[in-house]
């Protein structure tokens, strides 16, 4: 999007973007219906995309802001949602604030629930079009609070979720503490969408499901994760030596010893910071003679693992 916002500045008008969300601000209506159709060219000619039709509008100022003020209320999809969100801004009136669970009482908690979680969740999937920008918000609250009813859905429907990975990847690490189900059973349903055709089209859904893996221990299955290692891309290998080591899987570990010689930076990181895991006289000895060379922020991560 960075070209994107360099023919914008060459057009001198003032904008701001938020991925590919993006206001422009005229002055007046002629002058933004003359930057509208210069956009929408420049796109078509230099991006190969177009605007959608629907979410493009020219208002005046009045209407923008009340636009605004509309999309900055909370609008729950249902009444579940309602006393969910409730119940979160009742312990904290910020949005990033992590509650925990254990302040939460059992009237709290029964809101909470896995069948509440699980039918809010629904009614926002088995919607004609889909309102990402609220369901993200929703999860967001889930996260805050860690409650891990929605764990074992978001895995069944994730292919719907994916364009709210990035939540849905910080809400498994929030309830991870608190989920009473079994870890292994959702790691292995990880490991099988990872294998899908889906999964593999995107290197970013790639990183996002071994991330999992390289912060929540009981996901298990790092053999399985071994075994992608040798045809993975140098991003995901970095997220297996890290999935590996949460795993203490030292044995496989110790093998990519001289990985670090050849590696990009951010691999000879995770291949330094990996390598925490050895035996102490085994990582003392291979740190002995990576310190000689390293500089930088590798030199930072070696001293942090030798202490």
């Amino acid at each position: 999007m960075i070209p994107v916002d360099h023919f914008l500045e060459s057009q001198g008008v003032a904008f701001c973007r938020y991925v590919d969300d993006i206001h422009i601000f005229c002055n007046d209506a002629r002058h933004a219906r003359s930057t509208l159709y210069k956009f929408a060219d420049y796109l078509d000619k230099t991006q190969k995309i177009q605007l959608n039709r629907q979410k493009t509008h020219i208002h005046d100022a009045k209407d923008f802001k009340e636009t605004c003020e509309n999309n900055s209320l909370d609008k729950p999809i249902n009444n579940l949602e309602q006393e969910m969100l409730k119940t979160v801004r009742s312990h904290t009136k910020s949005p990033y604030e992590r509650v925990r669970i254990l302040k939460l009482s059992n009237a709290d908690l029964a809101k909470l629930s896995q069948e509440n979680i699980e039918g809010v969740l629904t009614e926002y999937l088995d919607a004609d079009e889909v309102d990402y920008i609220r369901l993200r918000w929703f999860i967001r609250r889930l996260a805050q609070v860690g409650a891990p009813g929605g764990v074992n859905f978001m895995v069944k429907r994730f292919d719907e979720l994916l364009p709210a990975i990035a939540e849905v990847g910080k809400y498994f690490e929030s309830a991870a503490p608190n989920f009473k189900g079994k870890w292994k059973d959702v790691g292995e349903d990880l490991v099988k969408l990872y294998d899908t055709d889906l999964v593999q089209a995107s290197e970013y859904l790639q990183v996002v499901i071994l991330s999992l893996f390289s912060r929540i221990k009981d996901l298990d299955h790092v053999n399985s994760l071994t075994k992608l290692y040798a045809q993975s891309s140098p991003m995901c290998q970095r997220k297996i030596m890290l999935a590996a080591a949460m795993a203490n899987a030292s044995a496989w570990l110790s093998t990519l010893k001289d990985a670090y010689k050849n590696a990009d930076p951010w691999k000879r990181r995770a291949v330094i910071y990996s390598l925490r895991v050895l035996p102490k006289d085994a990582k003392d000895f291979w740190l002995k003679s990576v310190k000689k060379r390293v500089v930088g922020l590798d030199s930072l991560v070696a001293e942090f693992i030798s202490n």
